[in-house]
């Protein structure tokens, strides 16, 4: 059981050194497609605070960066995944 966590750790680990080289090269569809697939991972495994984190700091990072299409989706997976935990401060965190 520990050898499955410690390769899914690895492996989330390895996509969020992706997403920071396509920050760094500035290829933002990459970094939001980087992005859907982390936070789908961890809806995966039913983690939806960790899901809802990286919807936020991805949109963020793309809100920053002037892309603001590309956050605007990310911030409406926020909330639907928001919606989806059943979290009533996630909830009012994501529609602020």
């Amino acid at each position: 059981m520990d050898a499955d966590k410690n390769y899914f750790l690895n492996e989330m680990m390895k996509l969020l050194a992706h997403a920071e080289n396509y920050e760094k090269n500035q290829k933002y569809v990459a970094l939001f497609n980087s992005g859907l697939v982390i936070a789908f991972l961890c809806i995966s495994v039913k983690h939806y605070s960790i899901a809802c984190k990286v919807y936020s700091l991805f949109g963020q990072i793309l809100l920053v960066a002037r892309k603001g299409d590309l956050a605007i989706e990310m911030y409406h997976k926020l909330r639907t995944c928001a919606h989806t935990s059943k979290d009533i401060i996630t909830k009012m965190f994501a529609y602020k």
